[in-house]
């Protein structure tokens, strides 16, 4: 896989090192990054980062129409909110135990857990 410097992938392996030994850890971060994510999603143009954002901002028009126009209306790009809890998987975003959470789902289901938390959040 492609995969370029990006900030998400130290708070990956934080979470992972904190969890797991450290060879573990290793093989936990290259399970994330070639199986789990898409391809592309930490590349150094982060396309596949960007998808995600757009299926997020038109689920967002589905299922919150309000606060879809409501944040259009003053040129609110949720993108920008949430781009950093797709990237590290919400490391960053919640207290731990619920990271421990999500962490469960998206270990299982994949990168579709992202989209679908923040669509809760």
């Amino acid at each position: 896989p492609v995969v370029g410097y990006c900030q998400g992938i130290n708070r990956l392996a934080a979470i992972a090192l904190l969890l797991l030994g450290e060879e573990d850890a290793f093989w936990c971060l290259v399970l994330i990054i070639d199986f789990l994510m898409p391809k592309e999603y930490y590349s150094s143009h982060l396309m596949a980062s960007q998808v995600d954002q757009r299926v997020l901002k038109d689920l967002l028009a589905v299922k919150c129409p309000r606060l879809a126009a409501h944040l259009d209306n003053h040129q609110i790009d949720v993108g920008l909110i949430t781009f950093n809890w797709f990237l590290t998987v919400f490391v960053d975003n919640v207290p731990f135990e619920t990271v421990l959470y999500i962490w469960d789902c998206f270990l299982y289901e994949g990168c579709k857990v992202c989209v679908l938390v923040s669509n809760l959040l």
